[in-house]
């Protein structure tokens, strides 16, 4: 399944070959890029071996292209905001993924509907107001 990923602000897109490409940023102030595999709930990372990311730290997260906050303020500071746009189906989804190292949840949105992923994924389920598929 090819997808594409797109940044909810000036619509760039943010996949790369295999990765989603994202700027980010420690609270210490530390920043870098960060690759996430584009299987929604597949948790592999890449990043420089010196842009040190400590379990539990809450990242931001932010668009390469136009540099807007990814955070999905209207839920949680806690998620970040992407479009996924699935070009086998056409359709296009909301994706929120933790900000929070270390946690594995993501949420795929489309109309009232949620599918949520990983191990984490109890943690915001509340804050969404649909109904699971």
């Amino acid at each position: 399944m090819k997808n594409d990923y797109i940044c909810p602000h000036c619509k760039g897109m943010l996949n790369v070959e295999h990765n989603i490409c994202f700027s980010a940023k420690t609270k210490s102030g530390k920043v870098g890029l960060i690759y996430l595999n584009p299987e929604v709930g597949n948790y592999t990372l890449i990043k420089h071996a010196s842009f040190e990311i400590k379990e539990g730290e809450q990242l931001e997260f932010y668009c390469p292209i136009c540099h807007k906050n990814l955070e999905s303020s209207e839920l949680s500071s806690k998620l970040a905001k992407i479009l996924q746009f699935d070009i086998q189906d056409n359709a296009e989804y909301e994706i929120l993924f933790s900000k929070v190292a270390g946690e594995k949840c993501t949420y795929k949105l489309k109309g009232n509907k949620v599918i949520p992923f990983g191990e984490h994924q109890s943690r915001y389920l509340s804050l969404l107001k649909f109904g699971t598929i």
